[in-house]
């Protein structure tokens, strides 16, 4: 979600589920709370043909767009930062600039951000970006994984918001409570207050019982907990009382999970927190929001 200083409303692209062609959807909002979404999608599969990192399916038709994981507003230009797969599902980092999220978009053809093969920890994929400015540089915090479905949250710097250069992989650690399963962790949202980093990030407990492994249905299972860093991101501690929101066993549309599309909003001197969720008995997730 990205306020639109000139039109005096919120944005946010919504990605298409559940159906044989996935497009994108602007949708607006001038409260946070009520949202129109635009009849026509902003952008459509065929947008990205010969995009490598974004590629057709096995039957070569053009079907999905990559997914819009954050927007930044710098110089009258909005850089939006996507993912996309390849032929061989390995998921890139891609970038989108335009002077109107109405369009037109300009792609960038080459991934600005790419798997590497040679580390243990995004040998296979890199995905969900977010960013923020640190004194006279970017910063990007994104989801690494391997080939073993392990995920941990790297960091990578910039000084045009185009070309990328990781800096260091793995540095959020695992707990023995609610994020120490290795195959969840992703970067709900980050922000920069003070030149103190906070990130919240996604995390999964494991729940055992008679020697079996039971990860849906449970309270912790997706959860969203806080860290903060005192030097630019490269360590981050813990904040006490995580996770700070967790599926609800009273709520049906979310005692299953919080999902990763999260965003804390100072919007009338209130924070409003804009959050998915899904519960056991649907396979749907629902955009909600508390305040």
């Amino acid at each position: 979600v990205i306020y639109e200083e000139k039109k005096n409303r919120f944005t946010s692209h919504i990605f298409e589920c559940d159906t044989n062609k996935v497009s994108l959807y602007l949708s607006h909002s001038k409260d946070l709370k009520n949202w129109i979404r635009d009849k026509k999608p902003t952008l459509t599969p065929l947008d990205f043909k010969n995009i490598s990192w974004n590629a057709p399916d096995k039957n070569g038709k053009m079907t999905v767009t990559p997914l819009v994981s954050d927007i930044i507003y710098h110089e009258k230009k909005y850089y939006v930062f996507v993912y996309g797969d390849n032929s061989k599902n390995n998921t890139y980092i891609g970038l989108l600039t335009c002077d109107s999220l109405n369009g037109e978009y300009k792609i960038e053809k080459q991934p600005i951000l790419s798997p590497n093969k040679k580390s243990k920890f995004s040998n296979h994929d890199v995905y969900f970006p977010k960013i923020v400015r640190y004194k006279d540089q970017w910063l990007m915090f994104y989801t690494s994984k391997n080939e073993k479905n392990e995920e941990v949250i790297s960091k990578a710097i910039s000084n045009d918001l185009i070309s990328w250069t990781t800096i260091k992989e793995d540095i959020i650690y695992k707990n023995n409570g609610w994020n120490q399963n290795r195959k969840n962790q992703l970067t709900a949202q980050v922000q920069n207050i003070n030149d103190t980093i906070l990130i919240w990030t996604t995390g999964t407990k494991i729940v055992k019982e008679n020697n079996r492994v039971y990860k849906k249905g449970n309270v912790l299972d997706i959860a969203i907990g806080k860290f903060y860093s005192l030097d630019g991101g490269n360590t981050f501690i813990e904040f006490k009382g995580n996770p700070i929101i967790g599926g609800c066993p009273k709520l049906a549309s979310e005692n299953d999970h919080i999902g990763a599309c999260f965003q804390e909003i100072l919007y009338k001197n209130k924070i409003h927190t804009i959050y998915h969720s899904k519960g056991i008995d649907s396979a749907h997730y629902k955009i909600k929001i508390r305040y």
